[in-house]
């Protein structure tokens, strides 16, 4: 451990002292720590009855963090690495558990919204407006989704409207010349509900590349407009019908490789929409249909001119999927269904223009005997019009000792992944006649709850081996081609614990320890052994709320030489609410408490201590 994780844990001691000055034990029931609903499943569960490894993120949780990009608020989290290229709105990806970012296949609202070029999805333009929950699910989902979700899945879902239509408008403002206007809406009126949310985000933001190590002092200006919809409607004999999409639009300029030398312009479009439809058949027999479909448009402009069509990549995802849940009785629940993908990727520049099609017929069937053994399981078979056919299963199960309220669950799993467009075809780059990467995993954890479910703990051991791994090879003359080299093993421990503290204070504290290598042992790059962060937060007066959060990282090698390696670092951050009216809120956040000289990426710029305050009016 470093200097200044050990200053940040005595900062965090002393303020977390003031936060419990009093010994008592709260009355009510451990409403925070309750089970949660996941869907991303497919079986509609929760998280008391899932034998797999999930975590859920309700908009409670993400409104106390005083985040507003997901991305920071993923940081936090079980077997995820966050990487961003520099200040708001830069590139930015997640590796989970160890895998690449491509890896982890990523959601809103059941669109699949990776990009087809690249195989991973960039963060680092999306906020939180209009987000009811993310649901992470870790460990390999190709039996449920296809051949994106090696390392995991996330799946961020909008919220769905109810009870008397409330409108609410907020800003905040703060370092770097960042400023935030939303406005959101949202509620019921008969069979019609409704939530709409618009937003604007200015940045003047921190320069990309490093000062410390570059001298770089130009900051990278940021601008972000984003639309999000959810509109549904429920007709008679339930049948329910959904309009949802999503809009963002961002510009962002950056130095030209090199410190302050030259701008060059980047800018990005998103789209996606689904029409979903359900329909229960009977009481035990409930269908859907979601078509679907995602757009991405991206534009890099090396001169500094404005982009135009000759800088465009474009990434088009259209899906139909057919999804039966049966009810047979009251242990078994069984999932049949079946989806059809186009995918396509388009580099103008480059000259290349590619689809491909797949077809994934999938079946999955839970048990729950008397709430004590818990199984699950499933497959899916999957037809590729460029690669052989493939076929993933997956088994899950658990069982309770409701005497010690203890939970044992294991799983087993085999996914698939295949080559991106641009590993495929990209000039100069990319290789014919890849084989997609293969996976297997297995894990098993305890979890036990302490004092009538006031104190949750879950420890999870997991491993991962990948056959036919993707890396980009040194061919000669520093000529990178995209080559199936061999083989990864990736293991680690998750560790999280969950409690409700006296005088009703809360506290969240999550540890990964984790090992990536080749078959060379060589370990992988931009994955971090040791990676901790907690948040303890509490209510005061019903009116005034607090939290304090820590994060760790230990040191990384950045490039697969080794060559390039970044430093541990330990951040600490601070958020506040209060109420101050009925309909008025105040809010106060500050990052980077310490000022912490960090990188998460060698060579590219952090923020430093930065303060910002807003508020929140709903009318």
């Amino acid at each position: 451990m470093t200097r200044s994780f050990y200053k940040t844990l005595a900062v965090s001691c002393l303020l977390v002292s003031s936060l419990n000055s009093h010994i008592a034990i709260a009355e009510d029931g451990p409403v925070w720590l309750e089970p949660k609903t996941i869907t991303s499943t497919r079986i509609n569960t929760n998280t008391d009855q899932f034998a797999g490894s999930a975590t859920v993120i309700t908009a409670k949780e993400i409104k106390e963090s005083g985040r507003t990009m997901v991305r920071d608020i993923l940081a936090d989290h079980l077997s995820i690495d966050a990487l961003q290229s520099g200040g708001i709105g830069t590139s930015s990806t997640l590796l989970m558990r160890g895998g690449n970012s491509d890896s982890t296949l990523v959601m809103i609202d059941g669109v699949q919204v990776n990009s087809n070029t690249l195989g991973s999805y960039n963060f680092g333009n999306i906020n939180i407006d209009n987000i009811e929950r993310i649901e992470i699910l870790r460990g390999p989902q190709s039996t449920v989704w296809g051949a994106d979700a090696v390392g995991g899945v996330i799946h961020i879902i909008t919220k769905r409207g109810k009870g008397a239509p409330k409108t609410t408008f907020q800003f905040e403002g703060g370092s770097y010349s960042t400023f935030k206007e939303s406005l959101n809406s949202s509620g019921s009126h008969g069979k019609l509900n409704y939530a709409v949310s618009a937003s604007k985000t200015d940045s003047g933001s921190i320069s990309a590349v490093s000062g410390e190590r570059f001298g770089a002092t130009e900051a990278d200006g940021y601008e972000n407009k984003t639309v999000s919809t959810r509109v549904g409607y429920d007709f008679e004999n339930d049948l329910r019908v959904e309009f949802i999409g999503r809009y963002s639009s961002s510009q962002l300029d950056l130095d030209n490789f090199e410190a302050d030398n030259g701008v060059r312009q980047s800018s990005e479009e998103t789209f996606n929409v689904s029409l979903p439809v359900s329909k229960s058949i009977t009481d035990w027999w409930d269908f859907s249909f979601r078509p679907s479909y995602f757009y991405d448009v991206g534009r890099d402009s090396q001169s500094g001119a404005t982009p135009s069509k000759e800088d465009q990549i474009y990434n088009r995802n259209l899906t139909f999927e057919v999804q039966n849940n049966i009810q047979l009785g009251d242990i078994t629940s069984v999932v049949i269904g079946g989806e059809y993908q186009m995918l396509t990727g388009h580099n103008v520049l480059n000259g290349f223009n590619h689809d491909n099609h797949n077809f994934g017929a999938f079946f999955q069937t839970q048990l729950n005997f008397n709430d004590t053994y818990l199984l699950s399981g499933g497959f899916r078979q999957d037809i590729h019009s460029e690669f052989e056919n493939a076929l993933t299963w997956k088994v899950e199960g658990a069982y309770k000792i409701h005497q010690t309220d203890t939970k044992l669950h294991g799983a087993y799993a085999t996914g698939f992944k295949a080559p991106t467009f641009n590993q495929q075809f990209f000039p100069n780059f990319g290789t014919a006649g890849l084989k997609p990467e293969e996976s297997r995993s297995w894990e098993f954890g305890v979890k036990q709850s302490f004092l009538g479910n006031r104190i949750t703990t879950d420890i999870t051991y997991f491993e991962m081996r990948f056959n036919n791994l993707i890396e980009s090879i040194d061919t000669g003359g520093f000529v990178f081609r995209a080559r199936n080299v061999g083989k990864a093993k990736t293991n680690g421990v998750e560790t999280s614990l969950q409690a409700l503290l006296p005088l009703d204070a809360r506290l969240n504290l999550n540890y990964t320890w984790l090992e990536a290598r080749d078959e060379d042992g060589t370990q992988l790059q931009r994955r971090a052994r040791n990676k901790v962060s907690a948040s303890i937060s509490r209510t005061f007066f019903d009116k005034f709320d607090a939290l304090l959060g820590v994060r760790y990282r230990s040191g990384v090698r950045t490039n697969s030489s080794g060559t390039k390696e970044v430093d541990t670092f330990t951040l600490l951050r601070t958020a506040f609410k209060y109420q101050l009216a009925k309909d008025l809120e105040i809010t106060a956040r500050i990052e980077n408490l310490l000022d912490e000289n960090y990188e998460e990426i060698f060579g590219f710029g952090t923020p430093g201590r930065a303060g910002y305050a807003g508020f929140n009016f709903t009318f």
